[in-house]
């Protein structure tokens, strides 16, 4: 088993990757591990501060479960990241997708986003993994043109493209917003 440490970096490289292909321009981490976020995100001219995690998929591949706070094992403490960065960017290693979550969408400990409906037919209140999945976030290999890994972004599948910028969505999240999450 990899130590958390490893699977935070791996989780890193994914997600930044992701970002990448889905056509944002990623600025890259700080040099310490002791700031509040990962990467930062240039989105359309505004600078968005993204902390990257691992998302744990459920035993039924039902939901996918994250911290949304940092945690102080000898001082038993946890510190949330709301007003220190503005999106979650959640790499799931059990479906090798990334998805990103504005801060403001979800609560201070831990959030869950589904892949299925859950089977008591509740509506209200979910976070549903397809509105935030970042489009672009295939494994390597999968996404990528005929011309192999040279730096080429591959071909967006969509013939439409939503327009609007992860920050207007993250400024106005109320209930389950959609995240823009491809470029034109």
């Amino acid at each position: 088993m990899r130590s958390p440490k490893r699977r935070g970096e791996l989780s890193e490289m994914e997600a930044m990757l992701a970002l990448m292909r889905a056509g944002y321009t990623v600025l890259t981490a700080p040099y310490t591990d002791c700031a509040r976020y990962d990467c930062v995100v240039d989105d359309a001219g505004r600078f968005l501060r993204v902390q990257i995690k691992t998302g744990a998929l459920s035993p039924d591949g039902s939901v996918i479960r994250f911290a949304t706070a940092s945690n102080n094992w000898h001082r038993r403490t946890t510190a949330p990241y709301t007003g220190q960065v503005e999106l979650f960017a959640v790499f799931c290693p059990g479906n090798g997708r990334t998805y990103l979550v504005p801060v403001d969408a979800v609560g201070r400990k831990v959030a869950t986003l589904r892949l299925t409906p859950p089977r008591n037919g509740q509506a209200a209140g979910l976070r549903m993994a397809a509105d935030y999945e970042l489009d672009g976030g295939a494994a390597i290999g999968g996404a990528w043109d005929a011309g192999g890994p040279g730096g080429v972004l591959p071909t967006a599948p969509h013939t439409a493209r939503d327009t609007s910028t992860i920050a207007a969505r993250a400024a106005a999240s109320s209930g389950t917003p959609r995240v823009s999450t491809t470029r034109t």
